[in-house]
């Protein structure tokens, strides 16, 4: 990817990003699948659009999840910490737990030794705060 066509990149995230999150809406999932999903599809491993490589739009993406922290924190009041506590505690648990045994227990079946299990299984854990957020945010 050229930088010269770094804004129609970011068009195309951001317009397929944003079908993709209302599509998962409208069937009661999180916004944030939809999102991932829009991001697999035109990645390097599948339709190949976006390169993902490219230095300028990785420190824009981070500078995206600060702004994105920084927009949270703005909006979380102490009252509603403790009014979603029980919520925001199942979806960090489930959020950690359920990928790490659901990788371990694949690769574990599919013949592979129990420490290259347990590797596999600690990569696929998903410990993005930024997606945590997200899918609490969409919960209200």
């Amino acid at each position: 990817m050229e930088d010269g066509n770094l804004l129609f990149y970011f068009f195309v995230i951001f317009f397929s990003a944003k079908i993709m999150g209302e599509i998962c809406v409208r069937l009661k999932m999180p916004a944030i699948i939809g999102e991932l999903m829009a991001g697999v599809l035109l990645g390097n491993y599948v339709l190949g659009i976006i390169d993902y490589s490219n230095h300028v739009l990785m420190s824009i993406a981070e500078i995206g999840v600060i702004f994105l922290m920084f927009h949270v924190g703005l909006e979380i009041r102490v009252k509603d910490l403790f009014a979603v506590g029980r919520t925001a505690v199942l979806v960090g648990i489930l959020g950690a737990m359920l990928p790490l045994v659901l990788g371990f227990a694949c690769m574990f079946f599919l013949g592979y030794q129990f420490v290259e299990s347990l590797f596999v299984a600690t990569a696929v854990l998903a410990t993005s705060v930024g997606i945590s957020v997200k899918v609490l945010q969409d919960l209200g």
